[in-house]
């Protein structure tokens, strides 16, 4: 009788081992996929993360770009305001504007002394 209990321990030790292995065996399969499946994830969100920070870099160049433009469009603008504010001061100093002055100036001079008389 002692060795029928001992074969059915063996046995049951047995059935427990294949039952521990199958399981160990379906756990490593849903690791394995459930690793693959969160790789997958993070390369999906790395590669839109990415492709993010491509489309922010580009809108960047862009608009750096357009700042040169502007700059150099306000740089032209201040050079053309130095160069007109020169042209009239050349003027303004020249005989002919001095002399234009006064001949615009007497016959207004005169046409208010005329209107204070009457």
């Amino acid at each position: 009788m002692g060795g029928g209990v001992l074969a059915k321990d063996v046995n049951d030790r047995d059935s427990v081992i294949e039952r521990l292995q199958a399981e160990l065996a379906r756990t490593r399969r849903n690791s394995a996929r459930a690793t693959r499946e969160i790789h997958g994830v993070v390369v999906r969100d790395l590669e839109a993360s990415l492709a993010r920070l491509e489309s922010a870099n580009r809108r960047v160049a862009e608009v750096q770009a357009e700042i040169q433009a502007l700059q150099v469009r306000v740089d032209e603008a201040e050079a053309r305001a130095k160069h007109a504010e020169r042209q009239q001061a050349a003027l303004r100093a020249s005989a002919t504007w001095k002399a234009g002055r006064l001949v615009v100036a007497i016959p207004a001079r005169i046409r208010r002394l005329g209107r204070r008389r009457n």
